[in-house]
């Protein structure tokens, strides 16, 4: 691509630089078939090849912009599904803690309730 820019790029040059000869020797005739049979084409080439290079340029901003998009929404879907996975894996432990303390306390009771009965049961007597 820059290749074909720099390419069209010299060919106006030159053509401009013969255009301009002519007209500073006089040769306003020569000048002007020169400028429109050579320099008008050289001239819209050059504009076609830089124009290439803006669409091109614009094509990767935009597909840049489309990966990024698609990296941002990847990225925020997987921080949604690490917060619900965060979140079951403490209701889980958070159940079984509480189930485990409450188990506990029931054999607590239990017990005292058994130690306690022998002293109830004689003191009613």
């Amino acid at each position: 691509m820059w290749e074909r820019i720099r390419t069209a790029r010299q060919a106006y040059l030159t053509s401009r630089g013969a255009v301009i000869a002519d007209i500073k020797a006089g040769h306003v005739d020569d000048a002007q078939q020169k400028l429109l049979s050579e320099q008008v084409p050289r001239e819209s080439d050059y504009l076609n090849a830089v124009q290439a290079l803006i669409d091109f340029v614009a094509h990767q901003v935009s597909t840049d912009r489309d990966a990024s998009v698609q990296s941002y929404a990847n990225g925020r879907d997987l921080v949604m599904m690490l917060a619900a996975l965060a979140i079951a894996v403490g209701t889980i432990c958070s159940v079984l803690v509480t189930r485990s303390i409450v188990q506990s306390g029931h054999a607590t009771a239990d017990k005292c309730f058994q130690r306690s009965a022998p002293l109830v049961t004689a003191s009613q007597h």
